[in-house]
């Protein structure tokens, strides 16, 4: 296999990228017991229909508990796929965030489109019309929702309050990304032929075919989004999936010492709060001796 100097760049890219989301998903899962919202209905309780939760049945911990996976999954989907949170909460932004959100998921489309086409080589022809419908509806999405979004929160004095200088870089990182791919499809590459090239190249054994510098140039800054990606909070995709299972839905009883055990340790963390009546000059407090203080 020989690459050129960008194809090898974006190898390396899409390695630390793999690399960087594997890491910060196993911090997720080792962080220490978090404080459950305690919100009921829990959507993976079976029998449930009105609400509320199994510690309403007389002997609750003597009965097996029945939960249904199809609950999370309704709820998840439209997370997902609909923003349903956004859209009770918060419609003016949804109106916006929803466009900006589902681009980047028919870009995500369109680049897994991409590496196919790239390595089944003549299926490409049969994937063209989908790689180049999603590659433009996507680049336009993130284009038109990305601005709403910017307006949104530099004229929303709520959100505006809210926004830090990085959230602003996270949003130009992206819209740069969408507006150099879609100028050079507009203006060097219409058909994604080069660009589907450009990936063929990481994987064929042949010598590396030269590509014009904007393609290159466009792959080279998507590397750079995918290696910075990771360690922002713009990967909260994945910590999604521990805010859900782990603080809103875990509804697990208390037991036995395994659960006893998690307990303890959580309360025998240090608090780092600033406030005067947390933290005192030598002394870092845990969680258990706040607890144990009476005013």
């Amino acid at each position: 296999m020989i690459l050129s100097v960008s194809q090898g760049f974006c190898l390396l890219c899409v390695v630390v990228f793999a690399l960087g989301l594997a890491v910060r998903a196993v911090r997720y899962s080792r962080a220490p017991m978090h404080l459950r919202w305690e919100l009921y209905p829990v959507p993976h309780e079976a029998g449930k229909p009105y609400g509320g939760s199994y510690y309403e049945e007389p002997d609750w911990w003597k009965r097996p508990r029945k939960r249904t996976f199809s609950g999370d999954l309704k709820v998840m989907l439209s997370e997902i796929f609909l923003h349903a949170g956004l859209w009770q909460h918060n419609r003016k932004m949804w109106v916006v965030s929803y466009p900006f959100h589902l681009g980047i998921y028919f870009v995500a489309v369109f680049l897994v489109l991409l590496v196919v086409g790239g390595v089944a080589g003549d299926l490409a022809l049969v994937l063209h019309n989908l790689t180049l419908g999603f590659g433009l509806a996507g680049m336009l999405l993130v284009i038109v929702g990305g601005v709403g979004v910017l307006a949104r929160r530099l004229t929303d004095p709520d959100l505006r309050s809210l926004t830090a200088p990085a959230d602003y870089f996270n949003l130009g990182f992206i819209l740069a990304l969408a507006v150099t791919w879609f100028v050079t499809w507009l203006c060097v590459d219409p058909s994604f032929a080069l660009a589907r090239g450009f990936v063929r190249g990481v994987f064929d054994a042949a010598p590396a075919t030269p590509v014009p510098h904007a393609v290159a140039a466009e792959m080279v800054l998507l590397g750079l989004f995918l290696v910075y990606l990771p360690f922002t909070h713009m990967s909260h995709f994945i910590g999604k999936w521990f805010t859900y299972h782990h603080v809103r839905w875990d509804d697990s009883p208390n037991l036995g010492a395994a659960y006893e055990r998690k307990v303890a340790a959580a309360l025998n963390r240090p608090v780092g709060w600033s406030a005067p009546h947390i933290s005192k000059p030598g002394k870092k407090k845990t969680w258990a001796e706040l607890a144990r203080e009476v005013e």
